[in-house]
């Protein structure tokens, strides 16, 4: 079937075993008892309930449900309730335990069109941050705009929005994905950050604004720096102290939600800062690249050319030439009269 999600579970001595494909819309519970026949990990370490994997057209997604220690992707940190793309070749850690992705995808698919972007192909996927649905996802073009929220002539309409200016425009300029706001006076938030000019998006990257949260989906970078940072994770043993700290429990304590979550290993990644909440997280390990100053998207110039500050020509230095001449003329004039 296409588009099937499998998982394996990786052993001590790194084997795999598989232990389900996953296929269709449904979304699925893993966990040590997880509800509506979901996938059983039979570890003390996992909690009942610990996270959801799901589909939207070619993308599979997993969201970690507030676990109690906690889930890694290629050694990232999942944050509760945020969901995460997944891609074949990945590893996704639960508690102690390490399963890999294997993502069945069609021989005969080529393109599957405009509104449903290839596997391999950039895109943006659009949410609604409030109910955590799915709106729309809209390919990066090789250069030019991907899409407007707000403003005259938006993809995305911002309900109750007056201004004519873009709330927020995300455009392709040579090899980066940018986004920004036109109206100056409007702010949105980049990988939980405010921010009112110009940055510049990578994989899983989060950008959100009123009602919408856009996730950027690059799965051309994300396959080199998967490849860099999971070769060692394959190659070497990793149950033994390197995965997150357990506290020690004994093998027939639960691990209940009394257990706090421990700082995890350079393998696995780091430690999620407390302050960081919200739906999806991001991948990107180092800050944002951010522009001096905000662009102004071609098609939407002409309506801020009056807030703009207009450039000199020709014709303005000859008048501000002629009008200095009349001035002089004027003020010898009145000199000449009171003489």
């Amino acid at each position: 079937m296409a588009w099937e999600l499998e998982l394996e579970k990786i052993s001590e001595d790194n084997t795999t075993s598989k232990i389900a494909v996953l296929a269709g819309d449904k979304r699925v519970a893993i966990g040590r008892e997880p509800s509506n026949g979901g996938i059983v990990i039979d570890n003390q370490a996992v909690s009942r309930h610990h996270g959801e994997f799901f589909r939207i057209r070619n993308h599979w997604f997993y969201k970690d449900c507030e676990s109690t220690n906690g889930s890694w992707l290629n050694s990232v940190p999942v944050q509760p309730f945020r969901f995460k793309i997944l891609r074949s070749g990945d590893i996704l850690q639960i508690a102690n335990e390490a399963i890999k992705i294997n993502i069945n995808v069609p021989a005969s698919v080529v393109n599957v069109g405009a509104t449903h972007a290839p596997i391999s192909k950039r895109s943006i996927l659009v949410f609604n941050r409030e109910t955590e649905g799915f709106i729309d996802e809209f390919p990066v073009p090789e250069y030019g705009r991907v899409l407007v929220i707000g403003g005259a002539k938006p993809d995305l309409e911002i309900e109750g929005e007056l201004s004519e200016l873009p709330a927020l425009v995300v455009e392709r300029r040579g090899s980066d994905l940018c986004a920004f706001s036109v109206a100056k006076q409007r702010e949105f938030y980049f990988n939980g950050e405010r921010k009112n000019e110009t940055v510049i998006l990578k994989d899983q990257d989060i950008v959100e604004i009123d009602k919408y949260l856009l996730l950027y989906n690059d799965p051309l970078s994300a396959s080199i720096e998967q490849q860099q940072n999971l070769q060692n994770v394959l190659n070497r043993p990793w149950h033994e102290g390197e995965g997150p700290d357990l506290g020690h429990q004994p093998a027939d304590t639960p691990l209940g939600s009394n257990i706090p979550k421990k700082t995890v290993s350079p393998v696995f990644g780091r430690v999620v800062p407390e302050h960081q909440t919200g739906m999806f997280t991001t991948s990107s390990e180092s800050p944002p690249t951010v522009l001096s100053s905000p662009d102004i998207h071609p098609a939407m110039r002409h309506l801020v050319g009056e807030q703009q500050q207009r450039k000199s020509t020709p014709e303005d230095k000859l008048i501000l030439i002629i009008t200095a001449l009349l001035a002089l003329l004027v003020i010898a004039f009145l000199a000449w009269l009171f003489i």
